[in-house]
């Protein structure tokens, strides 16, 4: 697992990026694109989100706990935090910017509740719509 605690990632390109179980505590990823990319289990403690694009992540069971600048995170629009450890209010602030939560993602119902999302998120993109 990769430990990258405490490392600056400011506005760093970490789209697609597998972050899998990696330590990612007190780290700074103000403005970093994380659209799509892998974060099972890693730990984000204290970690700082202001800017971050977390649209499609996989963050189930990743430790949110005590991050800074959550309500300030770009988009998370279809990011799956089925699990997640977060602040307080938190979850219901990403599911009201279409976040998801499924279980498991080799489910057919998580399958097609990502690919409907990224495809309507595509579309708006496309009309001039989205963030």
């Amino acid at each position: 697992c990769a430990d990258l605690s405490g490392a600056s990632l400011v506005n760093a390109n970490g789209r697609n990026t597998g972050f899998n179980e990696a330590n990612l505590s007190n780290t700074d990823l103000r403005g970093c694109d994380l659209s799509q990319a892998t974060m099972f289990g890693a730990d984000l403690r204290a970690a700082r989100l202001s800017g971050a694009d977390l649209t499609g992540a996989y963050l189930l069971f990743a430790d949110l706990s005590q991050v800074v600048g959550w309500r300030e995170i770009k988009s998370i629009r279809c990011a799956n935090i089925y699990g997640v450890d977060a602040p307080f209010g938190f979850k219901e602030w990403a599911l009201k910017r279409g976040a998801l939560q499924y279980e498991w993602d080799d489910s057919s119902e998580w399958k097609e509740a990502c690919k409907a999302c990224m495809e309507a998120l595509e579309q708006e993109t496309k009309l001039g719509l989205g963030d």
